[in-house]
């Protein structure tokens, strides 16, 4: 999917409703970033999760090399934009 798509079916939706992450058949996790990663993609991620490689990082985070384990923030603790 593309982002363009992606903002066009979001836009029929209700806009107060919470966006969620459906994983291994249940709603597992809330969506709290989105951002553009390093690759190019579209990256959708909740809070405090890990991304090990350069690909789902932000374009403004440290590289792999800089930072093994870097995490998105966690809202609840810092306010931070990815």
């Amino acid at each position: 999917m593309k982002v363009k798509e992606l903002i066009e079916k979001l836009g029929k939706m209700n806009q107060e409703a919470s966006v969620l992450h459906l994983w291994d058949g249940e709603l597992r996790t809330e969506i709290n970033h989105v951002y553009m990663g390093k690759s190019g993609v579209c990256v959708t991620a909740d809070n405090d999760k890990m991304a090990r490689s350069n690909e789902g990082r932000p374009v403004n985070a440290p590289s792999e090399e800089e930072c093994p384990y870097w995490r998105t923030p966690d809202a609840s603790k810092v306010f931070h934009d990815v």
